[in-house]
């Protein structure tokens, strides 16, 4: 079962999860103390996604591409290094591709690179990736057969297309069973 991540709610409508976005990481204790299903923390630099990786309470990294400083003239700087892959990958953090961002995003191309750097650097260090539409009106909601077909656009393989959709759904899946007491897996 493909899931998405949507940070909206529609009367009659039920997400089935409850998560939080953290802008700031101060306010990450806040977010855990409400025992929510996910915790997505919104990095915008690399300092920022460090901190971020070094903390176990973090289920999922978002925007870490979006930052407004330049690329250097040498190399594209994507706020994700080899040091934060690693803390990811030992911390269980996922990293989020966010395809409304990219779809409202006024520098589209630089957005696309940086996440293209970022999808190599999670495949070499292993480090589990999450492609959602993080849509926050229902027109910016995507099919996953358009997602999968933007990720393989982007350098992903099929497999790795497919199992960044899937990731969505056993992230959950994992949280229900281990975070809170109660909750019951729609089907």
């Amino acid at each position: 079962m493909l899931a998405d991540i949507v940070l909206f709610k529609e009367e009659g409508f039920d997400l089935g999860y409850d998560a939080v976005i953290v802008t700031r990481l101060r306010k990450l204790k806040e977010a855990r103390g409400k025992m929510q299903d996910l915790v997505i923390v919104e990095a915008r630099d690399a300092e920022e996604a460090r901190k971020a990786a070094e903390n176990k309470n973090v289920d999922v990294m978002l925007g870490i591409e979006s930052s407004s400083h330049r690329d250097k003239t040498h190399f594209r700087d994507s706020g994700l290094n080899q040091t934060t892959c690693a803390l990811c990958k030992a911390n269980n953090i996922a990293i989020a591709i966010p395809v409304a961002e990219i779809i409202n995003s006024a520098r589209r191309s630089e957005l696309l690179g940086r996440i293209m750097q970022n999808i190599r650097l999670c495949r070499k260090y292993n480090v589990r990736v999450i492609a959602a539409s993080f849509a926050k009106n229902k027109h910016e909601q995507r099919t996953p057969s358009d997602i999968a077909s933007f990720l393989r656009a982007l350098g992903m393989t099929p497999k790795e297309a497919m199992a960044a959709l899937n990731a969505t759904d056993e992230l959950l899946r994992d949280k229900r069973e281990t975070v809170r007491k109660g909750v019951r897996v729609k089907e």
